[in-house]
């Protein structure tokens, strides 16, 4: 019987994306290039909610008639996926394809493909599309 493999739990626990359910993509459209996506975290759905003007049932805090809040200089009506995605697209090895300021660019040409993308990520957090949806549509 062979010897188990000794696992080093604490270098698995501190892995920049140890808490992430993730998995690697090939991308067609792409040049059959891999990605890795990653659910989002509970920070980032947080910051998209407030982001898209979304307020909890229940959230006395919130003031009556509260409109939602516009992103900063969005001409497209993919900011707040394009948002999502530039979040969770990451090259195998983990880093991130998008920083935060080039998420205006990425809503310029958000596509089917990207769709796909984020819709991946979604999945991975346990929600379904049509959850998503209703969750930007408040």
């Amino acid at each position: 019987m062979a010897a188990k493999k000794k696992v080093n739990l604490r270098a698995l626990a501190a892995a920049p994306l140890a808490g992430f359910r993730h998995t690697l993509v090939t991308v067609p459209e792409w040049d059959n290039s891999e990605v890795l996506i990653r659910e989002h975290s509970a920070g980032e759905w947080q910051d998209f909610r407030a982001t898209a003007g979304i307020v909890p049932p229940g959230n006395e805090t919130a003031e009556e008639g509260a409109q939602p809040t516009e992103p900063a200089e969005s001409p497209s009506d993919h900011y707040l996926d394009a948002w999502l995605l530039a979040k969770v697209l990451m090259d195998p090895s983990g880093t991130r394809v998008f920083d935060d300021d080039s998420i205006d660019g990425l809503a310029a040409v958000f596509g089917p493909v990207h769709m796909r993308l984020l819709n991946e990520a979604v999945s991975l957090g346990g929600l379904t599309v049509p959850e998503a949806d209703a969750a930007k549509k408040g």
